[in-house]
């Protein structure tokens, strides 16, 4: 029983670390995706003479 069990906790550690992983992809992607979104913002705002910058 005390080996199915140990199984079945490693099969659920994968699982947790296969989510984790996932995880971490998506948050990188979002990253870019905001970095993207900056720069062009930062782009932007330099090409309008009238522009507010809090920086």
């Amino acid at each position: 029983m005390s080996e199915k069990n140990e199984r079945g906790q490693s099969g659920e550690v994968e699982t947790q670390q296969a989510l984790l992983r996932h995880t971490i992809d998506l948050n990188s992607e979002l990253i870019a995706q905001a970095d993207r979104l900056i720069s062009a913002s930062r782009s932007s705002r330099t090409e309008t003479p009238n522009s507010n910058s809090n920086d």
